[in-house]
């Protein structure tokens, strides 16, 4: 039961998707509380606009660094490893990523593995945005590069509706929030408390924990993920010890076509790579 906490931010009405830039003009005017809900609304709105992606991961987890390309498509991401920790992949290294993309090509079982893993992720996302208004309690705290800052604490009175939920009671932090489109740039928090499953009894996650998740325009009306921190320990079921180390860095956004396929985004990264030759 590793503890994956992940944020971005999520609900309030689809119509502030096409609210007036005036509203966004009065952003620092507007309460904490009522700042994060007209924020989390933009968010769920880019969100409910689908938009394909292209671009380079950097991912590093429980110390090993792995440097991607991926694309997203309708049926699902697909990426190709290039290089692990700084060194790109040798000549046997190469035809094992091929063929697993190759088997992933043509299986169609992996392939709505890899869909419903994506699908699962952006609703237990959704889910934990959604929270984030009655979860926590908002003060201003100045500005930061022309951003608003805001501190936020537990809600002492939120009763998380389920499981998933049960984390955010112990967590604190600071939002940074850019006030033109009124939207998350950057997330920032920490354990406050140990967080317990089954009064303990399952599994903890120890007091201290962190994580990071920053983003950023890429385009005019879209804006993704550029960075996801997370440093947690703790224990589970049988007192098997968990250490959650991870960092992952995108950038080089480049939007794909909607409709584009698996086979498609395969040639894509093979053209990629064909141009971006290892060093």
């Amino acid at each position: 039961m590793a503890f994956k906490l992940s944020v971005a931010l999520a609900t309030f009405a689809l119509c502030l998707m096409f609210a007036p830039l005036r509203l966004s003009a009065e952003a620092t005017n507007l309460s904490p509380a009522a700042l994060v809900q007209l924020m989390v609304g933009h968010e769920l709105a880019d969100r409910e606009k689908a938009s394909y992606w292209m671009y380079h991961v950097e991912k590093t987890v429980d110390g090993e660094t792995k440097s991607e390309e991926q694309v997203e498509t309708r049926e699902g991401p697909i990426f190709r490893v290039l290089a692990i920790n700084g060194h790109p992949l040798d000549e046997k290294q190469g035809k094992e990523e091929d063929e697993r993309i190759q088997n992933l090509l043509h299986d169609p079982a992996a392939q709505r593995k890899v869909k419903q893993a994506t699908e699962a992720d952006e609703q237990r996302i959704r889910h934990l945005l959604t929270e984030l208004p009655r979860a926590f309690l908002y003060t201003s705290d100045g500005m930061e590069d022309n951003n608003i800052r805001l501190r936020f604490t537990p809600n002492p009175k939120y009763s998380p509706p389920n499981f998933q939920s049960r984390p955010l009671r112990s967590v604190a932090g600071t939002l940074l929030i850019e006030p033109r489109q009124v939207r998350l740039v950057r997330i920032d928090g920490h354990l406050v408390d140990d967080v317990e499953f089954g009064y303990g009894i399952l599994g903890k996650v120890d007091k201290g924990g962190t994580f990071s998740v920053a983003r950023q325009p890429v385009s005019p009306t879209h804006w993704r993920t550029r960075l996801v921190d997370v440093h947690v320990s703790g224990r589970i079921v049988l007192f098997k010890s968990i250490e959650k180390q991870q960092h992952d860095a995108r950038w080089a956004f480049q939007q794909v076509p909607m409709d584009l396929t698996l086979a498609q985004a395969v040639t894509l990264l093979q053209d990629w790579a064909a141009k971006h030759p290892p060093n």
